[in-house]
């Protein structure tokens, strides 16, 4: 039995109801979407490294989407993805080695 498969990443991008989409694909780690087999809806989580300050200018209140674009088995796929909850928020210092 096939549990997973990997994909391709195109694009990833936030849509906010304010403002024009943000492309994010250099700035994640993981993507996962989970769909139901016995269910009705799809779900996953995304962990997104944010260098931009995107938290800071792109305000969260629930109405955001996210596009995702990829490619499998040659073809092209697009799903947008209501964003319904921003979680783990961590702010890392940076060092600088010498």
């Amino acid at each position: 039995m096939k549990t997973s498969q990997t994909f391709l990443i195109n694009q990833i991008s936030l849509i906010s109801s304010t403002e024009k989409p943000i492309d994010i694909t250099e700035s994640y780690e993981t993507l996962t979407i989970i769909e139901q087999l016995f269910g009705s809806g799809t779900y996953g989580s995304i962990q997104i490294v944010d260098s931009e300050g995107i938290l800071e200018t792109l305000p969260f209140i629930g109405e955001e989407t996210l596009y995702v674009e990829f490619l499998s088995n040659g073809n092209i796929y697009s799903n947008v993805f209501t964003i319904t909850e921003v979680n783990g928020i961590t702010k890392h210092s940076q060092k600088n080695d010498v």
